[in-house]
């Protein structure tokens, strides 16, 4: 390496008790799963104009490569890749996760992606923030304060700021995901369109939940990822979601349709398109479905 670039200092903590020591006495850190944060950014690693003083790596910590479930929830270490996660529970985790995982790309990929990584990313916003938002999951933090280490855990959309961007607590890292297996969510859609890495401005994902109950929808939640913007979700939405009662009509449709892309004033009018186009497919299948049910119920 060429004596002019300039090369952070690399940690690799064996426990979280080192990692709290590490990060308690140092600036400038960044946290390194899989890399993947790094390599996206201008200056990236090595550089002789970036800022990164001193890298934590994490993939030593056993403690965050652990899997385990019971009847109620699956729980991942932050450190477990998307590939082990996909393999490990394909079985049981909910099939808009599934789709999320297929979506990143080949096992090239997901075997060194960590869903951690996926979560904490300092620039670029991926699709798993959202999926897990709509999903209603559980992340543990553990944090430094005062030298001691702290967990808390969080509700996936309270780590959400304002800006729609996921805000974990200085020097705080992401342990554990804990998703729900209780929730009887029949009706799943996850749709991703665009690329985050080669042309993230005009990236799109969505994903949508909800209890279908014939003609009638309830516990919709919606996540809208502009991967260079924010994530968007609203209660207000997810609840007139929950008041629909199918077949609608075009008016209807237009209006919540409306309702939706007025959240997404930053969006540019490619990313507008894709999401009316996200949301014309799922209604016009609703109808359908809601259709069928009545004909059967009159036959």
């Amino acid at each position: 390496m060429q004596g002019s670039l300039k090369s952070p200092n690399t940690f690799r903590p064996k426990t979280i008790a080192e990692y709290g020591s590490i990060v308690s006495s140092r600036n400038n850190i960044i946290l390194w799963a899989g890399g993947t944060h790094l390599t996206m950014q201008k200056d990236s690693y090595p550089s002789k104009t970036g800022n990164i003083d001193n890298i934590v790596y994490l993939g030593d910590i056993e403690e965050l490569k652990r899997f385990q479930r019971n009847d109620r929830y699956a729980e991942f270490g932050s450190m477990v890749s998307l590939f082990n996660m996909f393999n490990s529970a394909r079985n049981i985790l909910p099939p808009l996760l599934l789709e999320n995982i297929k979506s990143v790309g080949s096992s090239l990929i997901t075997k060194r992606a960590t869903l951690g990584g996926a979560l904490a990313t300092g620039g670029r916003i991926t699709s798993f923030p959202g999926t897990l938002i709509v999903l209603n999951t559980s992340i543990e933090i553990r944090y430094v304060k005062k030298k001691r280490i702290l967990s808390r855990w969080y509700i996936a959309s309270r780590l959400l700021d304002k800006n729609g961007r996921i805000q974990i607590p200085q020097n705080g890292l992401i342990s554990r995901v804990r998703i729900n297996l209780t929730d009887s969510l029949n009706y799943q859609r996850f749709f991703s369109t665009g690329n985050m890495i080669s042309d993230p401005t005009n990236a799109v994902t969505v994903a949508f939940v909800s209890e279908w109950n014939h003609d009638s929808l309830s516990n919709s939640r919606l996540a809208i990822t502009l991967p260079t913007i924010g994530i968007f979700s609203s209660r207000d939405i997810d609840n007139v979601f929950s008041s629909i009662r199918f077949p609608i009509k075009h008016d209807e449709f237009k209006s919540l349709e409306s309702l939706v892309l007025s959240s997404l004033s930053s969006a540019n009018p490619l990313q507008r398109a894709i999401v009316s186009s996200f949301l014309t497919s799922i209604f016009e299948e609703l109808n359908r479905e809601a259709l069928l049910d009545q004909g059967d119920e009159n036959s």
